[in-house]
């Protein structure tokens, strides 16, 4: 797994979703978004705080992966309900 650093935000999204799977990005406070990313496997840009502007650029990549996510499921939903 490549390292993960505070500029790979789509990345850091991803890592995020799959380690918070139910968890809507929307919710999440800053700060504990800042305590979060550190704690992701490969993460290794110990070194630098990302700006509260960086922290909701994540938070919105993440949101929006969330939201293909959520879309696909009920997508998945409908057809299994229309097949029966």
């Amino acid at each position: 797994m490549p390292e993960l650093s505070w500029r790979e935000r789509e990345a850091l999204a991803r890592a995020l979703l799959a380690r918070f799977p139910g968890k809507d990005p929307l919710t999440i406070r800053l700060p504990d978004l800042l305590r979060w990313v550190p704690e992701l496997a490969g993460f290794a840009d110990t070194g630098t705080k990302p700006t509260p502007r960086g922290l909701e650029e994540l938070q919105a990549s993440w949101y929006r992966l969330y939201s293909e996510k959520l879309a696909a499921a009920r997508q998945h939903s409908l057809e299994s309900f229309e097949c029966r």
